[in-house]
């Protein structure tokens, strides 16, 4: 009885620990840096400047555990700015993509250039939750 009592309470412990550790969890950096770009948080909003307008904006969002761009299809050679519409949340919001260079909190953009056409699985550093774009 007392081993099981004891069990009780370090599972109790460990969750309340996890539960304030991921509490503090704000939704990224102040700044989120993706290769050599730094993307300040002035970017969000889907507001582009003005230097982007010929940028491809996709929109991210998440439906289970799956991520869904809007477009799904971009063009390569053509800077991609992905963005979030809301709905990407915990680890989704940290995007990795290694053929596209993409490696990034998706909370102030993150901007990239493919080069290759094909289908790509965008992926959270956890690879909890995926999804494919297209570059044509």
């Amino acid at each position: 009885m007392e081993n099981k009592t004891l069990y009780v309470i370090m599972a109790i412990v460990i969750l309340a620990i996890g539960f304030k550790l991921g509490s503090n969890y704000s939704g990224g950096p102040a700044n989120t840096v993706t290769g050599n770009t730094i993307i300040a948080p002035q970017d969000q909003n889907n507001i582009v400047p003005a230097a982007q307008e010929d940028a491809q904006l996709v929109m991210v969002g998440m439906k289970g555990a799956n991520y869904v761009f809007n477009p799904s299809t971009v063009q390569a050679g053509k800077q991609v700015i992905l963005k979030s519409d809301g709905t990407v949340k915990g680890c989704g919001q940290y995007m990795v993509q290694r053929e596209l260079g993409i490696n990034g909190n998706i909370g102030g953009g993150i901007k990239f250039t493919p080069t290759k056409p094909g289908d790509y699985t965008i992926a959270c550093g956890m690879n909890m939750y995926r999804g494919n774009l297209k570059v044509i």
